[in-house]
């Protein structure tokens, strides 16, 4: 029994050697496949690095460059640079939306610049006509002044004459004598006036008239007792008048003058004359409105012209500047007229908007 143990425990000994040998050999065999494994993951990651990177230079070199090229351009354009070529314009990405919206913005400057090349040409060209004008305007009005000043001199001679000529005449003078002493004397009186309304026509606009706050139904009363309208002609303010921040002298110069109008061409003594006024906000509306003879629609532009009357003036006497005054008054101040007549129905109606002076 004890060699067969003997035997029994050889055998294991031999057993368990040959798997000390048999697991030694797996072990190292593991390692191996370990370290293989280790330089495949390895060799696979630097080849996933490598081509990762080339492939991020390839995509990156595709973007950066263009997006360069693009803030290069658009830096040339801040610069005031248009003929500048943008790139990427046929790029069917982001990009080439973006070069396209860089290309408008080039030609929209582009045209930009032009227009304010024509608008400096016409700004010139502006100015240069402004001073002509001004030149222009002042040749004209010192051709009223010398109209008005130098000629009156003569003309108020000629009134003397005539009048000391009627005085020496006496009671000698016959009566056609005594009519041709007072149609020289009319005319002479015509004259005067036709050159003062010339002189008063080219100051308009040109005068130094300070802004103020303007009563109109005081003033509208105060033109009234002025003109001492005859007896049978009413002139009526209605209520409401507005009282508004302007220039006094040349909006009483405006309703002086239609007032004036209505009353010197009446063709009867009992004429009614209406004056009305509304505050519109920036501005204010007037109406002038009476039942004299009127005025035919066919001379309604005209009668705004210069030197123009309806009636011979050995019938009226009338400078023809009155409503050529007013026109260009309420012109200059920015408003409108409307002339509105019927002679059918002996109505006259004129409607003017005066601006109000902004603070």
């Amino acid at each position: 029994g004890k060699e067969f143990f003997d035997e029994f425990r050889k055998n294991v000994a031999d057993f368990k050697n040959a798997e000390i040998h048999l697991l030694e050999l797996r072990n190292t065999e593991k390692k191996a496949d370990i370290d293989k494994a280790y330089l495949s993951i390895a060799v696979t990651l630097i080849s996933a690095l490598g081509i990762g990177s080339l492939f991020a230079m390839y995509i990156g070199r595709s973007i950066s460059r263009p997006v360069k090229d693009l803030t290069r351009d658009m830096k040339r354009l801040a610069d005031g640079n248009t003929e500048i070529h943008i790139s990427a314009r046929n790029r069917l990405d982001e990009l080439g939306d973006m070069a396209t919206t860089i290309a408008v913005f080039r030609d929209n400057l582009i045209e930009n610049q032009r227009l304010q090349e024509a608008m400096g040409i016409a700004q010139s060209e502006l100015k240069q006509k402004s001073a002509e004008l001004e030149r222009s305007n002042q040749e004209l009005e010192n051709f009223a002044y010398i109209a008005s000043h130098d000629l009156k001199a003569p003309l108020r001679g000629i009134s003397n004459l005539s009048k000391w000529i009627r005085e020496d005449l006496g009671d000698s003078v016959d009566e056609e004598t005594q009519e041709n002493l007072e149609l020289m004397h009319s005319r002479v009186e015509r004259l005067e006036n036709l050159l003062d309304g010339i002189l008063q026509y080219s100051r308009v606009g040109r005068g130094d008239h300070k802004t103020e706050s303007v009563n109109t139904d005081k003033l509208a009363h105060e033109i009234v007792e002025y003109l001492s309208p005859p007896d049978g002609c009413t002139v009526e303010i209605s209520d409401g008048m507005p009282v508004m921040e302007t220039e006094l002298v040349p909006f009483e110069q405006v309703l002086r003058n239609l007032i004036g109008n209505a009353i010197k061409h009446r063709d009867r003594d009992n004429l009614r004359v209406t004056v009305k006024g509304k505050d519109e906000g920036d501005y204010c509306t007037f109406e002038v409105r009476d039942d004299g003879p009127g005025i035919p629609e066919q001379f309604h532009e005209r009668v705004f012209m210069m030197f123009q009357t309806l009636k011979p003036r050995d019938e009226m006497e009338a400078s023809g500047m009155g409503l050529a005054m007013v026109k260009k008054l309420i012109d200059y101040n920015g408003g409108d007229i409307l002339l509105q007549s019927n002679p059918d129905e002996r109505e006259m109606v004129f409607r003017f908007k005066w601006l109000k002076t902004q603070a």
